[in-house]
């Protein structure tokens, strides 16, 4: 207290005071957002850190899908429903395949992978059983989540497909979950205020982005997962919008997380199978790509120069944020595919052959990067032999 009887506050009591009030403000903040914006989602592919399966509730010997994962908002489904048991039967051959929606969509592809197989091993077809770990809007960080989960699931062989999504990933997870900078992003992710303020920023991006000849924006995407999903497209773009990695980063993190996907499998002793990954070159996904150069591209396109059309977009793809694999991520699978006692099944190649003047693109694609049946009977044609013999080597 001074002379003149005035109460004297001290630096280390204002700082206090202004911490209080801060906290106190922020904390009526939430509480105002919490009455506007919806709970978060379930976790989404690699976002997540739940388990992609749990116990059968009518049979704690069995795993079956994640019920949130299964039923989504807006009937988004992120995994494939699934039922299989913990530990497989003897005899019994266990595939796990894993990637994002491509794989997703191969679900009724994967009879016609089991009789392949079955054929070439010479074993009853009820001997070979395929887990389908694809995950809509999952990229590496997922994949791997996904497989360290089966690490103990008596898998024998692993097949990834995986290189769409990098710049779909809201977190690419380096170590544990554990990790500070994971608690960090489920901390903030449960705050509905930042929340908030984070989904005005991802509409903000999705609106920035360039609009395609079509008239769509060039950050939208189409397919399973995407486009025509509304709500859960948005999300996913939104996601986008808040990688700021710059690309050298973004493929060395892939390089990084498929890496440790290899060498976990292998330790396991599983064969491992690293298929390439085709997309639509030309009608690329155009993620903030300047004007200019999406009109050279369409250029080239329409001038009947398909080859140098699609090389130009991959080129253009790769230098920034992408939602379709480019040569980047292929160079990146192909290295891996050459390592010792992995196997490289090059689907990217076989879809290019089988494609009107060798170029991707010009069929067998529903969109940017999602193949149609056709291209998914390729993708089948090309990665059960490989796999076989990746089984026979075990």
């Amino acid at each position: 207290m001074t002379t003149d009887g005035a109460v004297r506050v001290s630096l280390g009591q204002r700082a206090v005071f202004s911490l209080v009030t801060t906290l106190l403000l922020l904390g009526a903040a939430e509480l105002g957002a919490r009455g506007v914006v919806p709970p978060p989602p379930p976790p989404i592919g690699q976002f997540a850190e739940v388990d992609p399966f749990v116990p059968d509730p009518a049979d704690p010997t069995a795993l079956v899908t994640q019920p949130g994962l299964t039923d989504a908002e807006g009937g988004w489904d992120i995994l494939r429903p699934q039922r299989f048991l913990t530990h497989k039967a003897p005899g019994v051959l266990r595939v796990l395949l894993v990637g994002g929606s491509s794989v997703f969509q191969l679900q009724e592809n994967i009879p016609a992978l089991r009789q392949q197989l079955a054929a070439s091993l010479q074993v009853p077809l009820d001997r070979i059983e395929v887990v389908n770990g694809g995950g809509n809007g999952q990229g590496s960080a997922g994949v791997r989540h996904v497989v360290e989960f089966m690490l103990d699931k008596d898998v024998d062989a692993l097949v990834v497909y995986s290189a769409h999504n990098e710049y779909t990933q809201h977190l690419v997870r380096w170590g544990s979950p554990d990790s500070w900078t994971a608690r960090l992003e489920r901390a903030s992710a449960a705050a509905r205020g930042v929340q908030l303020v984070v989904d005005a920023a991802r509409l903000a991006w999705v609106r920035g982005a360039p609009v395609d000849a079509t008239g769509s924006s060039g950050a939208s995407t189409d397919g399973v997962g995407s486009a025509g999903h509304g709500a859960a497209a948005l999300e996913v773009l939104g996601e986008a919008g808040r990688q700021t990695s710059p690309p050298d980063e973004v493929a060395r993190r892939y390089q990084a997380n498929l890496q440790a996907v290899v060498d976990e499998a292998r330790g396991q002793g599983w064969a491992v199978v690293i298929a390439t990954v085709p997309s639509n070159l030309l009608a690329p996904s155009w993620c903030k790509t300047p004007p200019e150069t999406v009109s050279a591209f369409e250029a080239l396109r329409a001038s009947g120069r398909l080859a140098e059309a699609a090389a130009f977009a991959d080129d253009a793809l790769s230098r920034g944020c992408h939602f379709q694999s480019t040569h980047v991520e292929n160079d990146i699978l192909r290295a891996l595919g050459r390592t010792q006692e992995v196997y490289l099944a090059d689907v990217q190649a076989a879809v290019s052959a089988a494609s009107p003047h060798g170029v991707a693109g010009e069929a067998l694609f529903l969109d940017h990067c999602h193949l149609d049946d056709a291209g998914r009977q390729i993708w089948v044609q090309t990665v059960a032999p490989v796999l076989a013999r990746a089984l026979e080597s075990r």
